[in-house]
């Protein structure tokens, strides 16, 4: 899928097995949780249809990766490189992400983001996701522990 905010083009891809090691880079440098490359590795031998990265130039600036159960699809992590933010960019990801979830008649899509993550939060809400309950100590090795269990039904 290729697509044209007014000032960059870029294009939302599957990711391939020798993406790992760039977007497992990615997500370990914009997020406070690190997995490693064999986390990814087996979420896209798992389900590689809701492994997708955003692409400018050749080079990996966004990324989405996710795993599936029985009737829901969970959101492990999502990220843009932060000079690639606000030219839509995580929305194109997601919107992709929610597309193959109905594609797979899936119920809903959940995630997790922290409680003091106001500008996650309202990403998320902008992409029609609702807060369905806060879970104090979900991250228990970070400062702001509490989450919020967001959800996006299809």
């Amino acid at each position: 899928m290729e697509s044209t905010s007014t000032e960059l083009s870029f294009q939302i891809i599957q990711i391939q097995n020798d993406m790992i090691p760039d977007t497992s880079s990615l997500l370990n440098a914009c997020l406070p949780i690190c997995n490693p490359p064999p986390f990814y590795r087996l979420c896209l031998a798992c389900h590689p249809s809701f492994q997708l990265a955003a692409i400018v130039n050749g080079t990996v600036v966004g990324t989405i990766a996710c795993t599936m159960s029985l009737r829901s699809l969970l959101v492990i992590a999502i990220a843009v490189k932060a000079a690639y933010r606000r030219y839509g960019i995580g929305s194109a990801l997601m919107r992709a992400i929610l597309e193959e979830a109905r594609k797979e008649h899936l119920k809903e899509v959940v995630l997790h983001v922290q409680q003091c993550n106001t500008e996650a939060i309202a990403f998320y809400k902008h992409c029609g996701f609702q807060e369905k309950e806060l879970i104090p100590d979900y991250y228990k090795r970070l400062h702001c522990t509490a989450a919020y269990r967001m959800v996006y039904t299809i």
